[in-house]
């Protein structure tokens, strides 16, 4: 069985264990258990329609709304955190020892773009869980950068399951606004070991023409020490499709060394057992819904290299 496959009981449990935290918090406060699950169905399709929007406009999800939250959680974390699990199985020797190297040093720190949802989180740390005791860094921090300030919420219920591990949260970070600058973020960026952007390209993509998005995103990822790894992965590549994480490489040109690339992975969760999942059979039998259970993603890791 692949290292892949053995995470991938603890990752469902966790996000059954984040949903039931969240979704009995907000139960409680409305005192109504079924308005929640309603609200939940209206927040799939919404959501749906959102993800759709962003790929061809400049838009956004209204992610203030909790049930916008828990759909995210359900529908996609588990297969995000699968999908970092086989991208870095499938990694050439060289790449994947270069990874591992990032995550043994003794302070380990990450710093997740648009990483709000925590998949980028939970996927790291199962990296880390994949190492022998000896050889996991004494501390590890994840600095969080998204837009949406009110993930962080979600984050600390994820952290109630998570021991060991200290996150920071830099919300409110918008790549289209001209007060955010990247030089606010020089100490946090210097401090990355690895910096990831996990389905976070194709959330700004259609922003790509504003003038803006492009210098920022190069600007902040030029203040990484050289050395410090870059692990993007997005959708995979179909026809008629955009290469989000080829758009990446495009943007930061010199400045970043490809060492891996595909742009067609295969991830397969497989069938998960629900009966030892509570709160992800309640949705499906209430809503209808499934979580992302499959699909194709395409990664590419690079690194910073040294500068005059």
């Amino acid at each position: 069985m692949s290292q892949s496959s053995s995470a991938l009981p603890q990752s469902l449990v966790l996000a059954d264990k984040v949903l039931y935290e969240l979704m009995s918090d907000s139960a409680a406060s409305s005192e109504d258990a079924q308005k929640v699950l309603d609200d939940l169905a209206t927040a799939f399709e919404e959501n749906s329609k959102g993800y759709r929007r962003l790929l061809y406009r400049e838009d956004t999800i209204d992610f203030a709304l909790p049930s916008h939250r828990y759909a995210y959680v359900f529908s996609y974390v588990v297969f995000l955190i699968c999908a970092m699990e086989k991208v870095k199985d499938s990694l050439p020797t060289d790449t994947r020892d270069l990874l591992s190297t990032a995550l043994k040093v003794k302070d380990f720190h990450a710093v997740c773009l648009g990483g709000g949802p925590g998949s980028d989180i939970c996927g790291i740390i199962s990296w880390l869980q994949g190492l022998s005791l000896e050889k996991r860094p004494s501390t590890a921090t994840f600095s969080i950068f998204d837009k949406h300030a009110i993930w962080s919420e979600t984050l600390h219920e994820l952290f109630r399951g998570i021991s060991g591990f200290h996150t920071s949260y830099k919300g409110d970070i918008d790549v289209t606004n001209p007060k955010h600058e990247p030089s606010q973020y020089k100490s946090t960026m210097k401090d990355a070991n690895i910096i990831t952007m996990i389905k976070f390209a194709s959330a700004i993509y259609a922003q790509r023409h504003n003038g803006r998005t492009e210098e920022f995103l190069r600007g902040l990822l030029a203040l990484a020490r050289p050395g410090t790894l870059l692990v993007v992965i997005d959708n995979g590549r179909k026809t008629g499709v955009d290469n989000f994480s080829q758009w990446v490489c495009t943007i930061l040109k010199e400045e970043w060394s490809v060492l891996s690339a595909n742009d067609c992975i295969d991830v397969n969760v497989g069938t998960p057992m629900y009966d030892e999942m509570p709160i992800m059979n309640q949705i499906i039998e209430q809503t209808g819904r499934r979580p992302q259970l499959s699909g194709i993603v395409s990664y590419r890791i690079l690194q910073k290299v040294k500068t005059e």
